[in-house]
């Protein structure tokens, strides 16, 4: 049980580190973005600020005109998710997206 808790922590200490104080956002990403959306682009960094929240989105080479016409109702979807108005912007850097981690399988009760 030691390494998954010592994974645990390191996961939590990156998420932390990049701003996210709440991982589900990252994790949760696809299904509160859309499919077209998480296919093109992930959230890297978020900072907080007076004004709101600044979302960093690294997006596929090309894809940032496509997301930029998206911002409006993106944000929308992003802060009805988390419950308030936590993402008042998003920036966009062009890179290439780390591979998505797979879905949690469910496992069913024995019996």
């Amino acid at each position: 049980m030691a390494v998954g808790s010592d994974a645990g922590r390191a996961a939590a200490s990156a998420f932390v580190r990049a701003g996210f104080t709440d991982p589900t956002l990252v994790l949760r990403w696809s299904e509160i973005a859309g499919p077209e959306v998480a296919r093109l682009a992930q959230p890297v960094k978020f900072t907080e600020g007076p004004g709101g929240g600044i979302l960093t989105l690294r997006a596929t080479p090309g894809a940032a005109l496509f997301l930029a016409h998206e911002k409006r109702p993106l944000c929308e979807r992003i802060n009805a998710y988390l419950g308030r108005p936590a993402v008042a912007q998003l920036k966009f850097s062009q890179g290439n997206l780390l591979p998505r981690p797979p879905a949690p399988r469910v496992s069913k009760p024995a019996g």
